[in-house]
C-alpha cells in the first residue's frame, strides 16, 4: 500500500470513522452507549463500501446495507453469526486469516481477494482489515472491522490492459499512437525493428520523420480526417527508415477516445509488406513472361511448319531427284532440325525443373569438351561471317562432367554469340586456370546487354531487347539452360557487358579434378 493509493486512503478513512464511533461507545453509561452506537451505525450505513464487524473469533456481528447488496444477500440470516472467513473460497482463506491475526496484534492489513457472491457472481474485492478496541478496561477484548470495496470492473480493466500491452509488445506489426498534432506518444518493439528508431528516439517526435519526401501532405490529410471523426480505411503506402531507406507498409488507423468519448489522438498499425510486394511483382513478371513465352513458342513453332508444309506440296509435284526436289528436301531437313532443337530445349528445361535430368559424370579433359562444342558451332559462326579465335590453357585441365551435357553449355554460348553479333563480328573463347578452378570465357562484339537487363539474362524466356532480328529463332531459354546445366556440374556462370552495342562476355567457372584422377577424352 502506498501513500498515493486513493483506494487505500478511502478504506483507512472509513476504518478510522468506525474506530471513532466504536471508541465513543466505550463509556459504561447505557444512554451514552446507545446514542453513540446508533450514530456509528448511521455512519456505516452511509458507506458506499461493504463494512463488516466481527468479534475476536472472526464471527460476523454487523454488515451494512450496502454490504448486503454487494454480496447479493437477501437477508441478515445469510451472514449473521457466521465466520467471516466462510464468505471466501479456500484459496483465499490463508491470506485473509493472516489479516485477522494481524488485527489481533494491532496491525492493519490490506489485501485483494476473489470470492463468489450469494448468487454465484465472481467479484474481486479490495479489503482493508483493522483492529478496533472494544473496552479500554479490557485490552484483550477487541473486534475487527473489514471494509471491502468491489473492484471487479477495475480488475477486469487491468487484465484487459495487461493483455493489450502484451499484444502490443509481442506484435510483429508496428503499433504507434500519436496525438492530434502528430506527436508520437507510444512505440512498440516492432516499430523499432521496422523503422529503426528506438522508443526513446521516437516518442515525443513528429510522425513526419517517417514520411518520405513528397508525402508530407498525406499525414496532414489523415489527421484532419481523424479530427472530424471520419473513418480512415486501411491503405498501402511508403515510410522512411532511420537509415533513409524506404519500406513498403500497409497502414490501419483508428481514433483514440478519452473517457468522455472525445477524439484525442490516433493509433496506427503498420505492417511491412516489402516481401508481399516483391512476391506480387515476381508473380506479375512471371505471368508476363509466360504470356511472352507462349506467344514466342507459337511463333517459333509455326515458322518451321509453314515451309515444311510447302515443301511437302512441292515434293508431290516434282521429281525427288531433281534440283528442285533436292533443294526442297534440304530446306525441310533444316526446318525439322530447328523444330527438334526447340523441342529438345523445352524438354531439357522441363527435366531440370522436375529434377529428372540425369548426368553421367566422369573425369574428362576440358579441352575435349570445348573441341566438341567448337565443332558443333563452327558452321553457324562461319555462315554468319564471324572471326573465331580460341586460346586454350597451356596445361591439361580435367573436370568431372557429363561430356555431352557440358559441351551443350558451350555450344549454346557460342551459338548465342554468333546469333547476337552482326555479320563480320568477332568471337573469342579462352581458358585459364585459377587455383583449383577452370575459367572459360566466351566473348563477342555483338549487340551487348543493357545494364537493367543484365540481372535477368539467365531468367527463363528472356531475350535481349531489340535483338529479335538477330535471334534467328529461339525461345529465350538458352542461357537459362546454360545456367542450370553449369550448376548441375557444381559450377557457376556470369554474364558481363559494357552496355548495348558493346558486346558481351560469359564466364563459366568449373571445379577441377584432383591431379591423380583418371582422364577420358571421349
Amino acid at each position: 500500500m502506498t501513500d498515493s493509493d486513493p483506494l487505500a486512503k478511502d478504506s483507512e478513512r472509513e476504518v478510522a470513522a468506525v474506530r471513532v464511533q466504536l471508541e465513543a461507545a466505550v463509556p459504561h453509561q447505557a444512554a451514552n452507549l446507545q446514542e453513540s452506537e446508533h450514530a456509528g451505525r448511521i455512519l456505516l450505513e452511509c458507506s458506499p463500501d461493504c463494512v463488516q464487524l466481527m468479534d475476536s473469533e472472526g464471527h460476523l456481528q454487523f454488515m451494512n446495507t450496502e454490504g448486503l447488496a454487494l454480496w447479493e444477500m437477501d437477508s441478515d440470516s445469510q451472514w449473521r453469526g457466521k465466520s467471516w472467513l466462510s464468505l471466501w473460497p479456500a484459496s483465499e482463506a490463508s491470506l485473509l486469516s493472516a489479516a485477522v491475526r494481524n488485527a489481533a496484534l494491532g496491525q492493519s492489513t490490506r489485501v485483494q481477494a476473489q470470492a463468489l457472491t450469494a448468487k454465484g457472481k465472481v467479484k474481486w474485492w479490495d479489503v482493508f482489515v483493522s483492529p478496533v478496541p472494544r473496552d479500554e478496561a479490557e485490552p484483550a477484548s477487541w473486534r475487527v472491522v473489514a471494509v471491502s470495496r468491489d473492484v471487479t470492473e477495475q480488475r477486469i480493466a487491468e487484465v484487459a490492459r495487461g493483455k493489450l500491452a502484451a499484444i502490443v509488445h509481442t506484435s510483429t506489426d508496428a503499433i504507434v499512437s500519436k496525438d492530434l498534432n502528430g506527436i508520437i506518444s507510444s512505440w512498440n518493439e516492432a516499430a523499432e525493428r521496422i523503422f529503426g528508431y528506438s522508443e526513446a528516439e521516437a516518442v515525443g517526435q513528429s510522425v513526419l520523420m517517417l514520411l518520405p519526401v513528397g508525402q508530407q501532405q498525406e499525414e496532414a490529410s489523415i489527421l484532419e480526417r481523424i479530427r472530424r471523426g471520419v473513418r480512415v480505411e486501411p491503405y498501402d503506402t511508403r515510410r522512411r527508415r532511420k537509415d533513409g531507406t524506404i519500406v513498403e507498409v500497409s497502414v490501419a488507423i483508428s481514433p483514440i477516445l478519452d473517457a468522455k468519448g472525445r477524439i484525442v489522438g490516433a493509433s496506427k498499425i503498420a505492417r511491412e509488406i516489402t516481401d508481399r510486394r516483391q512476391m506480387e511483382e515476381a508473380l506479375t513478371t512471371a505471368d508476363r513472361r509466360k504470356d511472352e513465352f507462349l506467344a514466342t513458342l507459337a511463333h517459333e513453332l509455326r515458322n518451321p511448319l509453314a515451309p515444311i508444309r510447302m515443301g511437302l506440296e512441292v515434293l508431290k509435284r516434282v521429281d525427288h531427284t531433281s534440283t528442285a526436289g533436292e533443294h526442297t528436301r534440304a530446306m525441310m531437313e533444316r526446318q525439322v532440325r530447328q523444330l527438334v532443337r526447340l523441342v529438345d530445349d523445352l524438354l531439357d528445361m522441363s527435366r531440370i525443373s522436375r529434377g529428372r535430368l540425369a548426368l553421367d559424370p566422369s573425369p574428362v579433359l576440358l579441352s575435349a569438351v570445348l573441341d566438341s562444342a567448337l565443332e558443333s558451332s563452327r558452321p553457324l559462326i562461319a555462315k554468319s561471317g564471324h572471326e573465331l579465335s580460341y586460346q586454350p590453357c597451356s596445361e591439361a585441365l580435367t573436370v568431372n562432367a557429363d561430356l555431352t551435357r557440358l559441351a551443350q553449355v558451350f555450344v549454346n554460348l557460342l551459338n548465342n554469340a554468333a546469333k547476337y553479333t552482326p555479320p563480320g563480328g568477332r568471337i573469342n573463347m579462352s581458358v585459364e586456370r585459377r587455383g583449383d578452378e577452370a575459367f572459360v570465357s566466351v566473348r563477342d562484339t555483338g549487340v551487348g546487354i543493357a545494364p537493367d537487363a543484365l540481372p535477368h539474362i539467365f531468367d527463363m524466356f528472356t531475350q535481349a531487347k531489340g535483338s529479335s532480328a538477330l535471334a534467328q529463332g529461339g525461345l529465350g531459354i538458352g542461357l537459362s539452360l546454360v545456367k542450370r546445366l553449369v550448376e548441375l556440374h557444381g559450377g557457376s556462370v556470369e554474364g558481363r557487358s559494357a552496355g548495348e552495342g558493346r558486346g558481351a562476355e560469359f564466364v563459366v567457372r568449373l571445379k577441377l579434378c584432383p591431379a591423380s584422377a583418371a582422364v577420358s577424352a571421349t
